[in-house]
């Protein structure tokens, strides 16, 4: 037949090799299919549990580390702080110490001063002595007039004076 119209015989076998294509793919193709689909899907849910868990893993991580850093601040800013106390206990010492030091040495040099300030007292009460000694020596050896032994006094005040800046 060269018409086109419907054929009954053909429609017919046109169904039954759709319903037998159907049996063999719902048959053999499909489940193939959908275990691969299900293999996909396990795969996927199986990866989605292990990043789960590992985004929990390294959120507790996280914690952990933050919770170490902030340990070691507080201990590096203990650490600092008892440092900078045993520093300015130190210093404090130090300056005791060397105040105490000055005024030992201060003390012994104000005794050796007081000392030879003596001593210098008593070598020029010696030598004023000496003069007068050696003046009064001179006045009575000589007999001259009072004028005389004035001039006599002052020879021997201006020698006793040089003697005292020397």
């Amino acid at each position: 037949m060269s018409s086109i119209g419907f054929e009954t015989n053909t429609a017919i076998w046109t169904v039954v090799n759709f319903v037998i294509l159907l049996v063999l793919v719902h048959r053999f193709a499909l489940p193939s299919f959908y275990k691969m689909v299900d293999e996909s899907e396990n795969k996927r849910n199986a990866l989605l549990i292990e990043l789960e868990e590992k985004i929990k893993e390294s959120d507790r991580l996280i914690a952990e580390y933050r919770e170490k850093v902030s340990t070691a601040e507080k201990s590096a800013t203990e650490i600092v702080s008892k440092a900078q106390k045993e520093a300015e206990e130190l210093k404090r010492q130090e300056v005791q110490k060397l105040t105490q030091e000055k005024q030992s040495i201060l003390s012994g040099v104000q005794g050796e001063i007081a000392s030879e300030k003596m001593k210098a007292i008593e070598d020029v009460k010696a030598h004023a002595a000496g003069l007068i000694v050696s003046a009064t020596t001179k006045i009575l050896k000589r007999e001259v007039a009072d004028a005389g032994h004035m001039d006599i006094i002052r020879a021997d005040i201006a020698e006793f004076e040089s003697a005292l800046r020397s």
